[in-house]
């Protein structure tokens, strides 16, 4: 018998980390501050339990050899077409974005829900029922942290503004009790007296 009799292969939230990359630390340019160890120790300690773990553009062609597990890290493009193979279980899908920036996720859910075992959120079924149309049993999720101290060398340095704020540059595609416009105006208020360190992505272009 092969190895590996159970396969997981996770579509990742992005095509930029399709390819396995998703398990590699160094992606530090779309990852932040080795944000990638989590996947890669699953992987690593899946595989000590031989489970084989892959991107979701690595899973070979119909087999009726073992069983592959798909799970989506909210990309909508490919869970159709792996539904009606006997080899393989769309076992959960999380949605990882909200729904004020990305609302055509959510309205779709219902119809995940109907192919998908699990259907994972980080909010509720009641609160988010305005935004999916009809219920959606949702389970909820936590974020998983790389590392639980801070980094001392950026810790102690002195030089530092009243506030600090870390996000992309983002604008909401719906507009109801949103709070992606007032992020905008604290920015614009306390730029004004030179009192916030701005990071993150998209902040140079409009």
């Amino acid at each position: 018998m092969d190895q590996f009799e159970i396969s997981l292969y996770i579509d990742p939230p992005s095509h930029h980390f399709l390819n396995d990359k998703l398990f590699e630390i160094d992606q530090a340019r779309l990852a932040g501050d080795n944000l990638m160890a989590p996947y890669a120790h699953l992987r690593s300690y899946l595989e000590t339990k031989g489970i084989r773990v892959h991107t979701a553009d690595k899973m070979p062609a119909l087999s009726n050899r073992g069983r592959n597990i798909f799970v989506s890290l909210g990309r909508r493009g490919s869970y159709k077409s792996l539904a009606n193979r006997s080899d393989t279980i769309l076992s959960a899908f999380f949605a990882m974005e909200c729904p004020i920036v990305d609302p055509v996720l959510y309205r779709e859910l219902p119809e995940v829900q109907r192919y998908f075992r699990r259907v994972f959120s980080w909010s509720d079924t009641t609160s988010l029922e305005r935004f999916t149309g009809s219920p959606v049993q949702l389970r909820k999720f936590h974020w998983p942290q790389s590392f639980d101290d801070v980094h001392e060398k950026l810790w102690c340095r002195q030089e530092r503004k009243f506030m600090v704020m870390i996000n992309s540059n983002k604008l909401p595609r719906l507009y109801w009790r949103e709070l992606y416009t007032e992020r905008l105006r604290a920015i614009e208020y306390f730029e004004q007296t030179g009192e916030i360190d701005l990071y993150g992505r998209g902040w140079d272009k409009p």
